[in-house]
């Protein structure tokens, strides 16, 4: 037993030295890498070079876009590694996490290029492509799947439901107070969620009995504790992911790439976790 403990505390310092080692390689890599050989680096949408699609995830064009990046990363990959070492498989974690960063940068690069670029052509001839932000929210993405999987395994499908629609419905209204939508449409269709959501969790028998309902969950408060505070953390990736601005440079946010990150984190993690922690949509398809 005191083995199996000194081995288990051995794997979770070498994770961590793992997690951390990327962020020290972005930050060499960011102060360290010449200028010419950066620029030969990043993805020219005008001239798209094949190995770049993956050199161009690992640059970034300002201290601050690598410091945004790179704080993100650490805090998603620290709840998600929890998550999975606690109730899933710290083996499935490294390999979803591995794929992520093989299929992540070519599938962002390849819809930013034929939807934004191509079709929409809201980029300049000149424009380039870096940062690791896709990966970023990749990672968000394998961060929703595992929440939805812990609650579902720890509280049923129907709780689980609820929190995935309660996280995504926190995100989206960040971002609209952040960009400053008070449409009274959109106040309607999102107080229609919040009770929706509520009703999946608080029952009407729950209202009239609140002790008893009080004595349902008192029993869960370390996993309350523990799962609580990723969905937080997923609720402000996703408001800061999506928010649309435009910097005094005239660059965007690319809420696509950030978009296309996200799902390719849940497809992927629903694909390659032997446990199909996607078990808490079936009620959507009966």
């Amino acid at each position: 037993m005191r083995l199996n403990r000194i081995q288990e505390k051995w794997t979770d310092c070498s994770s961590g030295i793992c997690l951390v080692g990327v962020t020290v390689l972005l930050t060499v890599i960011h102060y360290l890498l010449p200028a010419a050989l950066h620029e030969q680096l990043v993805f020219v949408y005008s001239d798209p070079d094949l190995m770049t699609i993956w050199t161009a995830s690992l640059l970034h064009e300002s201290s601050a876009h690598l410091r945004s990046n790179l704080e993100w990363f650490l805090l998603l990959s620290a709840y998600t590694y929890l998550l999975y070492t606690t109730w899933l498989q710290r083996r499935t974690f490294w390999i979803i996490f591995g794929v992520l960063f093989v299929v992540t940068p070519p599938l962002t690069i390849a819809v930013d290029y034929w939807l934004v670029y191509h079709r929409w052509g809201l980029l300049m001839e000149s424009a380039t492509a870096q940062g690791f932000s896709g990966i970023v929210s990749a990672l968000g993405g394998m961060l929703l799947v595992a929440i939805g999987a812990v609650v579902s395994k720890e509280y049923g499908q129907k709780v689980a439901l609820a929190t995935i629609f309660a996280v995504v419905l926190g995100g989206a209204i960040g971002v609209l107070i952040i960009v400053g939508i008070q449409s009274p449409v959109i106040v309607v269709v999102l107080c229609l969620g919040v009770l929706g959501t509520t009703s999946l969790v608080v029952s009407i028998t729950d209202l009239r009995n609140p002790v008893q309902f009080w004595t349902r969950i008192s029993g869960s408060w370390d996993s309350i504790l523990t799962i609580g505070p990723c969905c937080v953390v997923m609720m402000l990736l996703l408001t800061a992911l999506f928010r649309i601005r435009v910097g005094p440079d005239g660059q965007f946010v690319n809420v696509v790439a950030h978009g296309v990150g996200l799902l390719t984190g849940v497809i992927s993690s629903a694909l390659l976790n032997p446990q199909k922690p996607y078990g808490y949509l079936l009620p959507l398809t009966r």
